[in-house]
């Protein structure tokens, strides 16, 4: 499913990073203030300094390339006067940021058409290649071809006089081609990458050949400081670099030893790649082929996902871009230190099983900034680095429990990926509302208390989700009636009187088992006295309604799941809101007026809607920082977190603002401002979203006062969502699978089971 977003093409896109903190960052021409650090090697640290862009509100910064210790990027603004887009080539020197200069290609502009400039990069000898596009303006009614819209790769000297242009339609070979990548390297020649194929130019403007790649997607294009030339690609091992043949221009050997990158590679000095991960940047050694981690992006203060290019200066400091959501740019200039000479910050320790998480990141470096006294240092389970197991979850699992329990006890825990009932009976959790209640700034009162209550067990407030998510299930009222809520009988009873209807598109034995057990776990597992109750007749009818589905599902291409549900094939609608325009989506899929949001089947028949938390934290029993750890919270949760969170906030205020803007119209407006009317006296409306499922796309407007309404309800009724051990998943997967391929009984597969995870449960 897609969302697609309506909005003035000047807002443009932003990209993605923590945003800069209040204290410590600086504006071009401001004092430069340095941050401590505690990674590096032999006794080294990286020192960050940080310099913010002043760009304007307006204006986005893409393509940006660290070259020749100058700062170059493509900056693109709405201009009002003109009504249309515009961008323009700036250059910033790395020793005076502040100095921004607009360089003048001279790119041709044709009336009724925008000219603007595309991706570019330099040579060994400083000359410049960009990729200008020319463009037809839109106009509403208007058809256009193909070849209205023409792209140009153009050589410039290092005086910015143009040398040779090559319109790229006598290159590409193949339909919808468009630049993704470009380099230079080898003898004076210009590798462009599109869709799978690599389109090789040389230096005086001529097409020289193709070069096709066997993999499922390029992901870029770099070059080492030699003129050596590299694709990133993802082939059928995860992602790979191969080394381009540049006097043959064929693909080469493929290197070994890559870290994990999120494909910002770049060249480095002597023979090296700078590899930047989600979590750390290295060096990488072309001769030996092996990687060094340099820093860890975290503890240098920087967030990893935000990296948009590296380079190393002759110095040996490192310069780093980085922007975000917002449209702050930054610049970092990183300095190997002696670590003596650096002072130490007390360390939390946050405990989490994958630290790429960008929000969890994002608010850790915040957090680093802003404090004088402690900072700190994620502590991944799973190294995402190393090679997958079998047991690699499950090691990682039972490790990150007994650290929990009183082994390498941390601070603060991530408790996205863990069972709070296993581990609030524990006693592993602090309770937070003591914190709560004397909080300014994270009050208890500040938040929705079904929200409150979904993380309140046994009653300690073990978290508070910094947003949230809200599962149903929907289905016409002319179906299951108007009255929410029923239980596995009554649905099962559904499925038997509908045999010539699907239940639920995509529906297997296999995930039919999963999604009940995901929303009733808590009817077969008891984690406070270590009991469960797999043999008992609830879960052996789970078992028997998993059966009536069949062990793969056919997808037919020619009927989407939309069609289908319109059409009353398919009977019951998963659906899962994480903001109003999702409800208004959902409900509108059925194409009629009464839908129930029935929900899950539940033991006692009321409406199983369920609450499942995003960026969710709490505080060990057994830290020694407790307020330092609180000070972390509190943070995120004072809503003045600068993450872009998916869900509903869990503040009352935020949520209510939520609800203002849906309700609030789209309005079409004349140049004066004025809003349009339609023919008949009404205001002009335009949408505020729109959503695509498969063939089916529906646009969405201000919602009603109904529809918040139904939101609302969904809210305050909804339970917490339970999160087992995936080794209990994997063990009723196991052993049910048997049964369902005839071999046991229902009853001998339950007792099986409850053996099993009884086990298991009483061991962990």
């Amino acid at each position: 499913m897609k969302d697609k977003k309506y909005g003035c093409i000047k807002k443009g896109m932003s990209l993605v990073i923590a945003i800069v903190m209040a204290m410590g960052l600086i504006a071009c021409g401001s004092k430069e203030t340095e941050e401590t650090t505690s990674n590096g090697t032999a006794g080294y640290v990286y020192v960050p300094q940080f310099q913010t862009l002043d760009t304007g509100e307006e204006t986005h910064i893409n393509n940006v390339k660290i070259h020749d210790e100058k700062l170059y990027y493509i900056s693109y603004t709405y201009d009002e006067s003109t009504q249309e887009p515009k961008n323009e080539f700036i250059c910033r020197p790395l020793d005076n940021l502040k100095n921004a200069e607009t360089l003048n290609l001279n790119i041709e502009t044709i009336e009724g058409f925008i000219s603007g400039m595309g991706d570019f990069t330099f040579d060994k000898d400083g000359n410049l290649y960009a990729i200008k596009h020319i463009s037809p303006i839109y106009v509403e009614g208007m058809e256009y071809k193909d070849s209205d819209y023409k792209t140009f790769l153009s050589k410039y000297s290092a005086d910015l006089q143009e040398i040779w242009s090559l319109d790229l339609a006598e290159v590409f070979t193949e339909e919808n081609s468009y630049v993704q990548n470009m380099i230079t390297g080898g003898e004076n020649k210009i590798y462009l990458s599109s869709n799978n194929v690599i389109y090789v130019v040389d230096g005086a403007g001529s097409f020289v050949k193709t070069i096709s790649v066997n993999a499922n997607w390029i992901n870029g294009l770099t070059s080492a400081s030699d003129g050596r030339v590299f694709v990133v690609q993802y082939g059928n091992s995860g992602m790979e670099l191969v080394e381009i043949d540049t006097v043959k221009d064929v693909m080469g050997e493929t290197l070994q030893g890559i870290p994990d990158t999120n494909n910002e590679i770049r060249a480095g000095l002597n023979g090296t790649l700078l590899m930047g991960g989600y979590n750390k940047l290295y060096e990488y050694d072309l001769n030996t082929q092996k990687a060094t981690e340099v820093l860890d992006w975290v503890e240098s203060n920087i967030h990893g996902n935000s990296v948009r290019d590296i380079s190393m200066l002759a110095d040996g400091r490192l310069v780093v871009y980085c922007d975000d959501y917002e449209g702050t740019s930054e610049v970092i200039f990183l300095t190997k230190t002696e670590a003596s000479k650096v002072p130490q910050k007390k360390i939390l320790t946050l405990a989490t099983l994958y630290g790429s998480n960008s929000s969890m990141q994002e608010a850790v470096v915040n957090f680093n900034k802003k404090n004088t006294e402690y900072v700190i240092k994620i502590k991944e389970y799973i190294d995402e680095t190393a090679e997958w197991t079998e047991s690699t979850y499950t090691d990682a699992l039972n490790k990150f429990h007994a650290d929990m329990v009183g082994g390498d006890c941390p601070d603060l825990i991530d408790l996205s990926m863990v069972n709070l009932k296993d581990i609030t009976a524990k006693g592993v959790l602090e309770d937070l509302t003591p914190y709560l209640k004397s909080s300014e700034e994270a009050n208890i009162d500040d938040f929705v208390p079904s929200v409150l209550n979904a993380y309140n067990i046994d009653g300690i407030q073990t978290t508070v989700p910094i947003y949230f998510t809200v599962d149903t299930l929907l289905a016409r009222a002319s179906v299951v009636g108007e009255e929410p809520g029923w239980t596995m009988e009554e649905m099962i009873s559904l499925a038997k009187t509908n045999l010539d209807k699907q239940l639920m598109h995509g529906m297997t034995k296999e995930r039919a088992l999963q999604t009940c057990l995901m929303y009733a776990s808590d009817s077969f597992i008891d984690y406070e006295s270590g009991t469960c109750s797999f043999d008992s007749p609830e879960f052996i009818q789970f078992l028997k309604f998993a059966d009536c589905f069949d062990l793969e599902y056919e997808y037919n291409e020619n009927e989407s799941f939309p069609k289908m549900l319109q059409s009353g094939k398919v009977l019951l609608s998963n659906a899962s809101f994480s903001d109003v325009h999702a409800y208004q989506m959902y409900y509108l899929m059925f194409e009629e007026d009464g839908v129930t949001s029935i929900g899950y089947p539940t033991s006692d028949g009321k409406p199983g809607v369920f609450l499942s938390g995003n960026e969710i934290y709490g505080i060990s029993a057994h830290s020694e920082n407790k307020d330092a750890a609180w000070k972390f919270l509190e943070s995120l949760l004072s809503g003045q977190s600068t993450s872009n969170g998916w869900g509903f906030p869990s503040r009352k205020e935020q949520l209510e603002e939520m609800f203002k803007e849906a309700c609030e119209p789209n309005y079409q407006k004349d140049e004066s401002g004025e809003i349009l009317m339609d023919e008949e006296g009404n205001p002009m409306q335009y949408p505020k979203t729109s959503w695509g499922y498969d063939d089916w796309d529906v646009e969405i407007y201000a919602a009603t006062q109904e529809e918040i309404d139904g939101v609302r309800h969904l809210i305050e009724i909804a339970r917490p969502l339970s999160r087992d051990s995936e080794e209990i998943y994997s063990i009723i997967g196991e052993e049910a699978a048997p049964y369902f391929a005839g071999q046991k009984s229902a009853e001998e597969v339950a007792k099986i089971i409850q053996s099993r995870v009884r086990i298991y449960v009483s061991e962990n």
